[in-house]
């Protein structure tokens, strides 16, 4: 599994502030799913547009984008961590990944909330998985759960 950060600026800001562990074990969770992604946002002091909720500015942070460039099909993508992530149960409007377009291209925006909860392996996709796979994604996840 790598990660790429797209310049030394994003890097910057990565380094700059602690990140919720459930946006750490969400964002390592994507990485080994979907090899090789890139990051392009993470923390930032200001909102950057009209409609930025400001996620990105939290402490901890809890908020990474990525670039889509690299995913055949970039929704699929997202309904699939939406379906292994349920950002707030208490507003299921709100999804754990978005990809839109605010007006600097289309990207991948996950997020997470003090009530993020990763559902499991199984949760919706009833699927034959080699157990290896399984015990690291559940690694992965839970063990920056807990941390």
């Amino acid at each position: 599994m790598s990660i790429r950060i797209i310049d030394h600026k994003v890097f910057r800001a990565l380094l700059e502030v602690v990140y919720h562990p459930k946006m750490i074990a969400l964002a390592l969770w994507f990485a080994y799913r979907y090899n090789f992604p890139t990051i392009t946002s993470g923390y930032r002091k200001d909102k950057i547009h009209d409609k930025d909720s400001g996620i990105h500015c939290t402490k901890p942070c809890r908020a990474i984008d990525f670039s889509t460039t690299a995913l055949i099909h970039p929704e699929a993508a997202v309904d699939d961590i939406n379906a292994h992530w349920k950002y707030d149960s208490d507003r299921p409007e709100m999804k754990c990944a978005v990809y839109h377009d605010v007006g600097f291209g289309f990207y991948l925006h996950l997020q997470v909330h003090e009530n993020t909860v990763y559902l499991g392996v199984n949760h919706v996709y009833q699927r034959k998985e080699k157990r290896s796979v399984v015990i690291l994604e559940t690694y992965v996840c839970y063990h920056w759960l807990i941390l």
